[in-house]
């Protein structure tokens, strides 16, 4: 996942082609999955969320796929194919 804004911001970058998610579908989906170890995030997501920001992605080399996991996003046909070219 990319994160290009900060806590303070409406937006964050997730795909390769940029289309951004909103903070709030954030914390709605983490809420959602309902996983214990999201309880710390839940109850300081502002730190969270600008600890998420600053996590960039420090290798270089390999072969990384972003998807957008949202309702309208990327389809299952378009997954299948994206992980088929990885083994091209």
């Amino acid at each position: 996942m990319r994160r290009t804004v900060g806590p303070s911001s409406e937006t964050r970058s997730t795909t390769a082609s940029g289309r951004p998610v909103s903070v709030t579908t954030v914390s709605s989906r983490v809420r959602a999955r309902g996983c214990a170890r999201d309880l710390s995030k839940l109850a300081d997501w502002d730190t969270f969320w600008k600890a998420a920001e600053a996590n960039e992605c420090r290798w270089s080399d390999g072969r990384r796929l972003v998807f957008d996991n949202r309702a309208d996003g990327i389809t299952a046909d378009e997954v299948a194919r994206a992980l088929e070219s990885l083994t091209a």
